[in-house]
Protein backbone atom coordinates (compact mmCIF):
# COMPACT_ATOMS: atom_id res chain seq x y z
CA UNK A 1 0.00 0.00 0.00
CA UNK A 2 1.35 3.40 -1.00
CA UNK A 3 2.45 5.50 1.98
CA UNK A 4 1.30 8.72 0.24
CA UNK A 5 -2.38 7.75 0.36
CA UNK A 6 -4.43 9.82 2.83
CA UNK A 7 -7.37 7.80 4.17
CA UNK A 8 -10.60 9.77 4.67
CA UNK A 9 -13.72 8.69 6.56
CA UNK A 10 -16.88 8.57 4.43
CA UNK A 11 -19.65 11.10 4.93
CA UNK A 12 -22.86 10.21 6.74
CA UNK A 13 -21.30 8.06 9.47
CA UNK A 14 -21.49 8.50 13.22
CA UNK A 15 -18.98 7.07 15.66
CA UNK A 16 -18.33 7.05 19.35
CA UNK A 17 -15.70 5.86 21.77
CA UNK A 18 -16.58 2.98 24.06
CA UNK A 19 -14.74 1.45 27.01
CA UNK A 20 -12.56 -0.83 24.91
CA UNK A 21 -12.72 0.68 21.42
CA UNK A 22 -15.44 2.34 19.41
CA UNK A 23 -18.55 1.98 17.33
CA UNK A 24 -19.24 3.26 13.80
CA UNK A 25 -22.87 3.52 12.74
CA UNK A 26 -24.57 4.20 9.43
CA UNK A 27 -28.11 5.10 10.44
CA UNK A 28 -29.28 5.28 6.82
CA UNK A 29 -28.22 1.70 6.13
CA UNK A 30 -28.99 0.46 9.65
CA UNK A 31 -25.51 -1.00 10.06
CA UNK A 32 -22.86 -0.80 12.77
CA UNK A 33 -19.20 -1.81 13.09
CA UNK A 34 -17.29 -2.26 16.33
CA UNK A 35 -13.66 -1.21 16.66
CA UNK A 36 -10.99 -2.50 18.99
CA UNK A 37 -8.57 0.09 20.47
CA UNK A 38 -6.17 -0.16 17.51
CA UNK A 39 -9.03 0.13 15.03
CA UNK A 40 -10.37 3.19 16.83
CA UNK A 41 -6.91 4.76 16.78
CA UNK A 42 -6.62 4.22 13.02
CA UNK A 43 -10.19 5.43 12.45
CA UNK A 44 -9.48 8.63 14.37
CA UNK A 45 -6.46 9.23 12.11
CA UNK A 46 -8.41 8.75 8.85
CA UNK A 47 -9.04 12.48 8.51
CA UNK A 48 -7.63 13.00 5.02
CA UNK A 49 -4.77 15.05 6.45
CA UNK A 50 -2.40 12.25 7.44
CA UNK A 51 -0.92 9.78 5.04
CA UNK A 52 -0.49 6.07 5.66
CA UNK A 53 3.16 6.50 6.63
CA UNK A 54 2.24 9.03 9.32
CA UNK A 55 -0.55 6.83 10.67
CA UNK A 56 1.75 3.80 10.78
CA UNK A 57 4.42 5.76 12.62
CA UNK A 58 1.87 7.02 15.15
CA UNK A 59 0.65 3.44 15.70
CA UNK A 60 4.18 2.23 16.37
CA UNK A 61 4.73 4.93 18.97
CA UNK A 62 1.31 4.69 20.64
CA UNK A 63 1.14 0.90 20.83
CA UNK A 64 4.84 0.03 21.01
CA UNK A 65 4.66 -2.32 18.03
CA UNK A 66 7.22 -3.05 15.32
CA UNK A 67 6.98 -1.78 11.74
CA UNK A 68 5.83 -5.05 10.12
CA UNK A 69 3.03 -5.49 12.68
CA UNK A 70 1.89 -1.87 12.35
CA UNK A 71 2.01 -2.05 8.55
CA UNK A 72 0.07 -5.32 8.40
CA UNK A 73 -2.60 -4.21 10.88
CA UNK A 74 -3.03 -0.85 9.16
CA UNK A 75 -3.21 -2.34 5.67
CA UNK A 76 -5.80 -4.94 6.70
CA UNK A 77 -7.92 -2.33 8.49
CA UNK A 78 -7.87 0.10 5.56
CA UNK A 79 -8.69 -2.58 2.99
CA UNK A 80 -11.60 -3.84 5.10
CA UNK A 81 -12.94 -0.34 5.80
CA UNK A 82 -12.71 0.64 2.14
CA UNK A 83 -14.55 -2.55 1.12
CA UNK A 84 -17.33 -1.65 3.57
CA UNK A 85 -17.52 1.88 2.12
CA UNK A 86 -16.44 3.48 5.40
CA UNK A 87 -13.33 5.21 4.08
CA UNK A 88 -11.86 6.40 0.82
CA UNK A 89 -8.20 5.91 -0.02
CA UNK A 90 -7.03 8.92 -2.01
CA UNK A 91 -3.85 10.66 -2.97
CA UNK A 92 -3.27 14.26 -1.91
CA UNK A 93 -4.24 16.80 -4.58
CA UNK A 94 -1.48 17.80 -6.97
CA UNK A 95 -0.13 21.29 -6.51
Amino acid sequence: MDFAIRPLRSDGLDWCTLDEGGLITDVELGRAWSLNPVGLFIWDHCDGLRDIGQIESAMRISFGIDAPTAHGDLQLFLIDMEAEGLIQLAYPPAC
